[in-house]
């Protein structure tokens, strides 16, 4: 959680609704004793984390937003193409 409130702030929306996510997470899973599910729980909330810090810090990357823009609309285009074909 102090990793939440650092990542996104205390009192910003985002760091709310992160916060919230993160608290809804725990609370669905805390009737599991199972040490190697822990671990397995664990290691989802690091990647959840870690995805979220990566989506955040890339969009402040021209050059993967451009790639990330040119592969959404190359998508777009494709599935029109294929939704015309059907």
């Amino acid at each position: 959680m102090r990793l939440a409130q650092h990542i996104a702030g205390k009192s910003s929306p985002k760091g709310r609704q992160l916060r919230l996510m993160i608290n809804k997470e725990f609370s669905k899973n805390k009737l599991v004793n199972d040490p190697a599910q822990i671990e397995v729980l664990k290691s989802a909330a690091i990647r959840g984390l870690a995805t979220y810090l990566m989506m955040e810090n890339s969009t402040k990357d021209k050059r993967f937003m451009k790639n990330v823009n040119d592969f959404t609309k190359n998508e777009a285009e494709s599935l029109k193409k294929l939704n015309k074909n059907e």
